[in-house]
Protein backbone atom coordinates (compact mmCIF):
# COMPACT_ATOMS: atom_id res chain seq x y z
CA UNK A 1 0.00 0.00 0.00
CA UNK A 2 1.08 3.58 -0.80
CA UNK A 3 1.75 5.82 2.23
CA UNK A 4 0.13 9.08 2.47
CA UNK A 5 3.16 11.05 1.37
CA UNK A 6 6.37 10.02 -0.82
CA UNK A 7 9.45 9.57 0.71
CA UNK A 8 12.30 10.12 -1.68
CA UNK A 9 15.97 9.00 -0.79
CA UNK A 10 18.88 11.87 -2.40
CA UNK A 11 21.81 9.49 -1.74
CA UNK A 12 24.13 11.15 -4.37
CA UNK A 13 23.29 14.73 -4.31
CA UNK A 14 21.35 17.16 -1.37
CA UNK A 15 17.64 17.34 -2.01
CA UNK A 16 18.83 16.43 -5.89
CA UNK A 17 17.55 12.69 -7.21
CA UNK A 18 17.22 11.30 -10.56
CA UNK A 19 14.83 7.87 -11.68
CA UNK A 20 14.28 5.66 -14.58
CA UNK A 21 11.07 3.89 -14.53
CA UNK A 22 9.16 1.15 -16.30
CA UNK A 23 5.91 2.26 -15.11
CA UNK A 24 2.13 0.70 -15.27
CA UNK A 25 0.30 2.02 -12.50
CA UNK A 26 0.73 4.41 -9.57
CA UNK A 27 -1.93 5.29 -7.32
CA UNK A 28 -2.63 8.58 -5.95
CA UNK A 29 0.09 10.12 -3.93
CA UNK A 30 2.51 13.58 -3.35
CA UNK A 31 5.49 14.24 -2.21
CA UNK A 32 7.79 17.15 -0.69
CA UNK A 33 10.28 17.48 -3.67
CA UNK A 34 9.08 19.33 -7.08
CA UNK A 35 9.20 16.94 -10.16
CA UNK A 36 10.47 17.13 -13.68
CA UNK A 37 9.20 14.14 -15.62
CA UNK A 38 9.87 13.67 -19.65
CA UNK A 39 8.37 10.34 -21.09
CA UNK A 40 10.68 8.55 -23.25
CA UNK A 41 8.18 5.85 -24.33
CA UNK A 42 4.69 5.12 -24.43
CA UNK A 43 1.72 6.57 -23.83
CA UNK A 44 0.53 8.00 -20.02
CA UNK A 45 -2.65 9.33 -18.48
CA UNK A 46 -1.68 12.11 -15.73
CA UNK A 47 -3.55 13.51 -13.18
CA UNK A 48 -2.66 16.18 -11.30
CA UNK A 49 -5.45 17.63 -8.33
CA UNK A 50 -8.20 15.72 -10.16
CA UNK A 51 -7.22 17.17 -13.64
CA UNK A 52 -6.11 14.79 -16.36
CA UNK A 53 -3.65 14.70 -19.43
CA UNK A 54 -2.63 12.28 -21.87
CA UNK A 55 1.37 12.32 -22.09
CA UNK A 56 2.82 10.75 -24.86
CA UNK A 57 6.74 9.48 -25.88
CA UNK A 58 9.09 13.18 -25.96
CA UNK A 59 6.22 15.07 -23.37
CA UNK A 60 7.36 16.75 -20.27
CA UNK A 61 5.21 17.54 -17.34
CA UNK A 62 5.55 19.19 -13.69
CA UNK A 63 4.90 18.51 -10.28
CA UNK A 64 4.71 20.98 -7.44
CA UNK A 65 5.82 19.60 -3.78
CA UNK A 66 2.76 18.00 -2.56
CA UNK A 67 1.20 18.16 -6.16
CA UNK A 68 -1.66 15.01 -5.39
CA UNK A 69 -0.61 12.58 -8.57
CA UNK A 70 -1.75 9.65 -10.29
CA UNK A 71 0.25 7.87 -13.51
CA UNK A 72 -0.77 5.09 -15.80
CA UNK A 73 0.82 3.62 -19.01
CA UNK A 74 -1.99 3.30 -21.45
CA UNK A 75 -1.63 -0.51 -23.53
CA UNK A 76 0.42 -1.40 -20.78
CA UNK A 77 3.50 0.36 -19.70
CA UNK A 78 5.51 3.56 -20.17
CA UNK A 79 9.02 4.41 -19.70
CA UNK A 80 9.46 7.53 -17.61
CA UNK A 81 12.46 9.68 -16.62
CA UNK A 82 12.26 11.82 -13.44
CA UNK A 83 14.19 14.39 -11.65
CA UNK A 84 12.76 15.38 -8.32
CA UNK A 85 14.57 18.15 -6.00
CA UNK A 86 13.91 19.40 -3.02
CA UNK A 87 13.11 23.38 -2.41
CA UNK A 88 16.48 23.26 -0.38
CA UNK A 89 18.44 22.99 -3.56
CA UNK A 90 17.65 26.83 -4.88
CA UNK A 91 16.17 28.97 -1.94
CA UNK A 92 19.78 29.97 -1.11
CA UNK A 93 20.05 31.99 -4.28
CA UNK A 94 16.32 32.66 -5.67
CA UNK A 95 13.95 33.88 -2.44
CA UNK A 96 10.77 33.42 -3.77
CA UNK A 97 11.15 29.66 -4.75
CA UNK A 98 9.60 28.09 -1.87
CA UNK A 99 6.22 29.88 -2.63
CA UNK A 100 6.51 29.99 -6.47
CA UNK A 101 4.16 27.36 -7.99
CA UNK A 102 3.89 26.39 -11.28
CA UNK A 103 0.08 26.56 -12.86
CA UNK A 104 0.05 24.24 -15.80
CA UNK A 105 1.84 20.38 -15.66
CA UNK A 106 2.25 19.69 -19.14
CA UNK A 107 5.18 21.40 -20.74
CA UNK A 108 5.08 20.96 -24.40
CA UNK A 109 1.87 23.81 -25.21
CA UNK A 110 4.43 26.52 -23.14
CA UNK A 111 6.92 26.11 -26.31
CA UNK A 112 4.91 25.82 -29.32
CA UNK A 113 7.16 28.50 -30.70
CA UNK A 114 10.02 27.15 -29.41
CA UNK A 115 10.48 23.69 -30.57
CA UNK A 116 13.84 23.74 -30.69
CA UNK A 117 14.40 24.93 -27.56
CA UNK A 118 12.07 22.33 -25.97
CA UNK A 119 13.74 19.94 -27.89
CA UNK A 120 17.19 21.23 -26.43
CA UNK A 121 16.00 21.33 -22.83
CA UNK A 122 14.53 17.62 -23.26
CA UNK A 123 18.28 16.79 -23.94
CA UNK A 124 19.62 18.50 -21.28
CA UNK A 125 17.66 16.28 -19.24
CA UNK A 126 18.72 13.10 -20.50
CA UNK A 127 22.25 14.09 -20.34
CA UNK A 128 21.78 15.17 -16.61
CA UNK A 129 20.42 12.23 -16.04
CA UNK A 130 23.05 10.25 -17.76
CA UNK A 131 25.76 12.13 -15.93
CA UNK A 132 24.11 11.73 -12.29
CA UNK A 133 23.84 7.70 -13.36
CA UNK A 134 28.02 7.46 -14.29
CA UNK A 135 28.95 9.82 -11.37
CA UNK A 136 32.07 11.06 -13.76
CA UNK A 137 34.37 13.27 -12.03
CA UNK A 138 33.03 16.34 -11.24
CA UNK A 139 29.23 15.08 -12.18
CA UNK A 140 27.64 17.23 -9.27
CA UNK A 141 28.78 20.70 -10.81
CA UNK A 142 27.23 19.20 -14.17
CA UNK A 143 23.99 18.41 -13.07
CA UNK A 144 23.29 21.36 -11.19
CA UNK A 145 24.28 23.45 -14.02
CA UNK A 146 21.91 21.34 -16.37
CA UNK A 147 19.25 21.50 -13.93
CA UNK A 148 19.59 25.56 -13.87
CA UNK A 149 19.64 25.91 -17.28
CA UNK A 150 16.36 23.22 -17.44
CA UNK A 151 14.44 25.33 -14.21
CA UNK A 152 15.27 28.85 -16.24
CA UNK A 153 13.55 27.36 -19.49
CA UNK A 154 10.65 26.37 -17.42
CA UNK A 155 9.70 29.40 -15.42
CA UNK A 156 10.32 31.72 -18.46
CA UNK A 157 8.01 29.97 -20.18
CA UNK A 158 5.56 27.59 -17.97
CA UNK A 159 3.37 29.85 -15.90
CA UNK A 160 3.78 30.25 -12.45
CA UNK A 161 2.42 32.06 -9.70
CA UNK A 162 4.30 33.31 -6.24
CA UNK A 163 1.68 32.90 -3.47
CA UNK A 164 2.14 34.66 -0.21
CA UNK A 165 3.29 33.00 3.25
CA UNK A 166 -0.49 32.76 4.25
CA UNK A 167 -2.10 31.18 0.82
CA UNK A 168 1.08 28.89 1.39
CA UNK A 169 -0.12 27.40 4.51
CA UNK A 170 -3.01 26.84 3.19
CA UNK A 171 -2.49 25.47 -0.10
CA UNK A 172 0.01 22.71 2.33
CA UNK A 173 -2.43 21.89 4.34
CA UNK A 174 -5.17 21.11 2.34
CA UNK A 175 -2.71 19.47 -0.34
CA UNK A 176 -1.81 16.97 3.06
CA UNK A 177 -5.10 16.23 3.81
CA UNK A 178 -6.32 15.94 0.35
CA UNK A 179 -3.10 12.86 0.20
CA UNK A 180 -3.87 12.10 3.72
CA UNK A 181 -7.41 11.21 2.22
CA UNK A 182 -6.83 9.22 -0.80
CA UNK A 183 -4.21 7.11 1.08
CA UNK A 184 -7.50 6.22 3.43
CA UNK A 185 -9.55 5.74 0.48
CA UNK A 186 -6.50 3.17 -1.28
CA UNK A 187 -6.36 1.19 1.88
CA UNK A 188 -10.04 0.63 2.25
CA UNK A 189 -12.21 1.22 -0.97
CA UNK A 190 -13.05 -2.27 -1.16
CA UNK A 191 -15.09 -2.09 1.96
CA UNK A 192 -17.97 -0.48 2.70
CA UNK A 193 -17.40 3.39 2.66
CA UNK A 194 -19.20 6.24 3.45
CA UNK A 195 -18.26 10.06 3.12
CA UNK A 196 -19.21 10.16 7.00
CA UNK A 197 -16.55 7.86 7.61
CA UNK A 198 -13.50 9.81 5.41
CA UNK A 199 -15.12 13.14 7.49
CA UNK A 200 -14.82 11.20 10.98
CA UNK A 201 -11.48 9.95 10.42
CA UNK A 202 -10.48 13.65 9.35
CA UNK A 203 -12.73 15.37 11.94
CA UNK A 204 -14.37 17.23 9.25
CA UNK A 205 -18.01 18.24 8.37
CA UNK A 206 -19.41 16.28 5.67
CA UNK A 207 -20.19 19.71 3.64
CA UNK A 208 -16.90 20.76 3.84
CA UNK A 209 -15.81 17.42 2.81
CA UNK A 210 -17.94 17.17 0.11
CA UNK A 211 -16.65 20.66 -1.27
CA UNK A 212 -13.15 19.08 -0.35
CA UNK A 213 -13.09 16.56 -3.17
CA UNK A 214 -14.96 18.86 -5.66
CA UNK A 215 -12.39 21.59 -5.48
CA UNK A 216 -9.59 19.25 -5.58
CA UNK A 217 -10.44 16.06 -7.32
CA UNK A 218 -13.69 17.55 -9.51
CA UNK A 219 -14.83 14.40 -8.71
CA UNK A 220 -17.32 13.85 -5.89
CA UNK A 221 -16.35 11.51 -3.20
CA UNK A 222 -18.55 8.73 -4.52
CA UNK A 223 -17.37 8.91 -8.33
CA UNK A 224 -14.04 8.92 -7.41
CA UNK A 225 -14.49 5.72 -4.77
CA UNK A 226 -16.50 4.00 -7.81
CA UNK A 227 -13.47 4.58 -10.16
CA UNK A 228 -11.07 3.28 -7.40
CA UNK A 229 -13.55 0.24 -7.57
CA UNK A 230 -13.81 -0.24 -11.08
CA UNK A 231 -9.94 0.36 -11.48
CA UNK A 232 -9.17 -2.75 -9.37
CA UNK A 233 -12.33 -4.82 -11.03
CA UNK A 234 -10.87 -4.16 -14.48
CA UNK A 235 -7.86 -5.35 -13.07
CA UNK A 236 -9.63 -8.49 -11.90
CA UNK A 237 -10.98 -9.12 -14.86
CA UNK A 238 -7.98 -8.99 -16.80
CA UNK A 239 -5.80 -10.75 -15.00
CA UNK A 240 -7.96 -13.20 -13.18
CA UNK A 241 -10.95 -15.68 -14.23
CA UNK A 242 -12.81 -15.08 -11.74
CA UNK A 243 -16.92 -14.99 -12.13
CA UNK A 244 -18.29 -11.09 -12.57
CA UNK A 245 -20.51 -11.25 -9.29
CA UNK A 246 -16.93 -12.16 -7.27
CA UNK A 247 -14.86 -9.40 -8.93
CA UNK A 248 -17.86 -7.30 -8.40
CA UNK A 249 -17.87 -8.26 -4.52
CA UNK A 250 -14.27 -8.18 -4.22
CA UNK A 251 -13.55 -4.24 -5.51
CA UNK A 252 -16.46 -3.20 -3.45
CA UNK A 253 -19.55 -2.84 -4.83
CA UNK A 254 -22.65 -3.46 -3.19
CA UNK A 255 -24.76 -4.32 -6.51
CA UNK A 256 -23.31 -6.03 -9.77
CA UNK A 257 -25.21 -3.40 -11.81
CA UNK A 258 -22.35 -0.63 -10.37
CA UNK A 259 -19.98 -2.43 -12.46
CA UNK A 260 -22.06 -3.08 -15.21
CA UNK A 261 -23.20 0.39 -15.59
CA UNK A 262 -19.27 1.81 -15.62
CA UNK A 263 -18.26 -1.04 -18.18
CA UNK A 264 -20.79 0.34 -20.38
CA UNK A 265 -19.66 4.10 -19.97
CA UNK A 266 -15.88 3.52 -20.27
CA UNK A 267 -15.87 0.36 -22.38
CA UNK A 268 -19.61 0.59 -24.16
CA UNK A 269 -19.78 -3.23 -22.62
CA UNK A 270 -21.11 -4.97 -20.23
CA UNK A 271 -18.43 -6.70 -17.31
CA UNK A 272 -19.02 -10.20 -18.62
CA UNK A 273 -17.57 -9.37 -22.21
CA UNK A 274 -14.93 -6.97 -21.27
CA UNK A 275 -12.48 -10.03 -20.85
CA UNK A 276 -13.18 -10.74 -24.32
CA UNK A 277 -13.00 -7.24 -25.66
CA UNK A 278 -9.57 -5.95 -23.68
CA UNK A 279 -7.48 -9.45 -22.99
CA UNK A 280 -5.64 -9.07 -20.28
CA UNK A 281 -1.55 -8.85 -20.85
CA UNK A 282 0.84 -12.07 -20.35
CA UNK A 283 1.60 -13.97 -17.80
CA UNK A 284 4.88 -11.82 -17.59
CA UNK A 285 3.59 -8.59 -17.75
CA UNK A 286 0.81 -9.29 -15.31
CA UNK A 287 4.03 -9.99 -12.89
CA UNK A 288 5.11 -6.87 -13.71
CA UNK A 289 2.27 -5.14 -13.49
CA UNK A 290 1.32 -6.10 -9.95
CA UNK A 291 4.39 -4.34 -8.89
CA UNK A 292 3.05 -1.26 -10.64
CA UNK A 293 6.90 -0.05 -11.85
CA UNK A 294 9.68 -1.33 -12.18
CA UNK A 295 12.81 1.18 -10.85
CA UNK A 296 16.50 0.49 -13.22
CA UNK A 297 19.48 0.71 -11.86
CA UNK A 298 21.98 3.04 -11.85
CA UNK A 299 23.78 0.58 -15.15
CA UNK A 300 20.43 -0.53 -16.75
CA UNK A 301 19.75 3.42 -17.23
CA UNK A 302 23.16 4.23 -18.72
CA UNK A 303 22.49 1.77 -21.13
CA UNK A 304 18.81 2.79 -22.22
CA UNK A 305 19.74 6.83 -22.17
CA UNK A 306 22.57 6.14 -24.20
CA UNK A 307 21.06 6.06 -27.81
CA UNK A 308 19.19 9.33 -26.36
CA UNK A 309 22.07 11.06 -25.68
CA UNK A 310 24.30 10.40 -28.89
CA UNK A 311 20.61 11.11 -31.10
CA UNK A 312 20.09 14.54 -29.13
CA UNK A 313 24.17 15.24 -29.02
CA UNK A 314 24.08 14.73 -33.11
CA UNK A 315 21.01 16.93 -33.63
CA UNK A 316 21.75 19.82 -30.72
CA UNK A 317 25.32 19.37 -30.92
CA UNK A 318 26.31 22.55 -32.28
CA UNK A 319 24.42 25.01 -30.26
CA UNK A 320 25.33 27.35 -28.27
CA UNK A 321 24.83 28.36 -24.76
CA UNK A 322 23.37 31.80 -26.16
CA UNK A 323 21.09 30.68 -28.40
CA UNK A 324 19.77 28.40 -25.91
CA UNK A 325 18.97 31.20 -23.18
CA UNK A 326 18.57 34.13 -26.11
Amino acid sequence: MDKEFELIAHPQIHAFSAILVRLFSRAPHAHREMEIGLVLDGNVEFTVNGNTNLLHSGDMYLLNPMDLHEIRGLDGSALILAIQMSRQLVTSYFQHDENTCFLENCVRPFFSRHETRYEIMKGLLIELAYNYFGQFANYEYKCMSLLNMILYSLHTYVPGKIYTDAEMTARRHRQERMSRITDYIEKNFRQKLLLKDIAAHENLSLTYLSHLFRDELNLSFQEYLNLKRFEYACRLLQNTDKKVLTVSIESGFSDVRYLNQLCQKYYGCPASELRQKRPGPARADRQAASNTQNIFTAGDSMLLLHTLRESCREKYGDYTIWEFYG
